[in-house]
């Protein structure tokens, strides 16, 4: 296949609620770039469409080493596509799949890159709303690549406003304000945590099934009861309290206290 006589599609490289990714070669640039066929309900709504497209236009602007880049949206007659920068590797999700947990001394390092991103991102008014190990790429050289800053949220919010679901992000990582409709930069810092949390533990920190419950009383196994030291649980703590502005305010700082204390 073909996409606006330029982008030869390859193969299949990830699936999800949002669409299809593809391997593709740009041809006018000879260089491979990850096409995104978004889901069908998103290309045939007409005020989710726009919505989508002027989140992705904005996050379009990003410019950040630890943020895949989008190079451009096509939109096809049999639908709608974005053009990503292609990152040779795999998410933070998969490694954990192969290894469990991350050491210390690999994931700090790795997850302050990424940490630097979100605070970019948040500096040019920019909230992901679904920060997750899924959506973190680690390319071939160990540099950490944020994908998917808004977009995930807006296509989800598509989708569910059409088949009438509830929840807009992922229970796991989300804080207990974005699963009542409310978003702001220290929620990124929450779900950042969590994910954080998950790479060094091997765990998750709200399991569920009682996602919301578990968020509002802190209720998480300290990571010293893991292997951390004793210090990690305090850091923690902050970072998933209930109210946002008892948080960190920013995803940087939340790595300076966490490397203190790992």
């Amino acid at each position: 296949r073909r996409l606006a006589g330029n982008f030869a599609l390859g193969r299949e490289i990830g699936r999800g609620g949002m669409g299809v990714v593809y391997e593709a070669t740009d041809l006018s640039l000879d260089r491979r770039v990850a096409i995104k066929e978004m889901s069908g309900e998103i290309a045939r709504d007409p005020r989710g469409r726009e919505r989508f497209m002027t989140e992705a236009r904005i996050v379009a602007k990003l410019s950040h080493p630890s943020i895949v880049a989008i190079h451009s949206i096509l939109e096809e007659p049999d639908g709608l596509y974005l053009v990503f920068e292609f990152v040779d590797g795999e998410t933070i999700s998969a490694l954990l799949g192969r290894r469990e947990r991350l050491a210390p001394d690999e994931a700090i390092p790795l997850l302050e890159r990424a940490a630097e991103a979100v605070d970019y991102a948040h500096g040019q008014r920019v909230i992901h709303r679904d920060l997750k190990p899924g959506n973190i790429m680690v390319d071939r050289s160990g540099r950490p690549k944020v994908m998917d800053f808004g977009i995930a949220h807006q296509a989800k919010q598509t989708v569910s406003r059409l088949t009438r679901t509830q929840a807009v992000g992922t229970m796991a990582y989300m804080p207990p304000e974005q699963e009542l409709g409310e978003a702001v930069r220290e929620s990124d810092v929450f779900a950042f945590a969590a994910l954080s949390y998950e790479a060094l533990t091997g765990e998750l920190p709200f399991p569920g099934p009682n996602f919301y419950q578990q968020k509002v009383s802190c209720f998480f196994k300290r990571p010293s009861a893991l292997g951390l030291s004793a210090a990690a649980d305090g850091v923690f703590e902050r970072a998933f309290e209930p109210e946002p502005k008892a948080r960190f305010a920013t995803a940087g700082e939340f790595m300076t206290r966490l490397r203190e204390a790992a």
